[in-house]
């Protein structure tokens, strides 16, 4: 364990802050947190469900409300904790707290390795409450969910095989780049980068591989 803690120099929590921070930035550029259309996000529409067993974007007309309703972006949009965004900020506030724990402030390994965590749980609650405003404010604009139910999409994290297995889908619709956590319509295993297409929506989007 000490040499453990001997290991997180200031140089090392000053890595962590900078590739942390290189890659959320990175992010950014890159169209809003949206890394090549790779979202992880959830966009949950409460108690509405909406579906369709025909790939050509029929819907069940006895869904209520109105499948015209669009999406309430007050409801269920955050970040997923395990997602790429996440991490990266995860490893940049550790980072940050360890690199002014050693830098600014001199303390041995031990303490200064007690204000990274301290660092990354802070980080943490600001860059996931930054990550949420920024895609409900994306979300005003409001998406059909005619548009989305029926939509091809793209596994950007595999779902597992098994009842209520989750994973991750991105899809596009009217130009805006939509993530969803996903489950298996028969409960196999869907891979990552798999086409697959939304035959429902609710608290997640049941999918069927194309």
């Amino acid at each position: 364990m000490n040499e453990f803690f001997s290991f997180m120099t200031s140089n090392v929590y000053f890595a962590l802050m900078f590739f942390g921070f290189l890659f959320l930035l990175f992010c950014a550029l890159l169209g809003g947190f949206d890394v090549g259309g790779h979202g992880d996000f959830d966009h949950d529409v409460g108690d509405h469900d909406f579906d369709t067993d025909h790939p050509d974007h029929d819907t069940d007309h006895s869904a209520k409300p109105d499948i015209d309703h669009d999406f309430d972006s007050g409801h269920g949009v955050g970040p997923s904790l395990f997602g790429f965004k996440m991490i990266m900020i995860y490893l940049f506030g550790f980072g940050f707290g360890g690199a002014i724990a050693t830098i600014v402030f001199k303390l041995e390994p031990w303490p200064a390795f007690v204000w990274a965590l301290i660092s990354l749980v802070g980080w943490s609650f600001v860059g996931y409450y930054l990550i949420k405003v920024f895609y409900t404010q994306q979300s005003d604009s409001g998406v059909s969910l005619r548009n989305v139910v029926g939509t091809e999409a793209e596994v950007t994290t595999g779902i597992p095989e098994g009842e209520n297995a989750v994973g991750e889908i991105t899809a596009h619709v009217n130009g805006q780049s939509l993530a969803y956590v996903a489950v298996s319509d028969n409960n196999k295993a869907i891979e990552k980068g798999e086409k697959v297409r939304i035959i429902k929506i609710g608290e997640k989007a049941v999918v069927k591989k194309i």
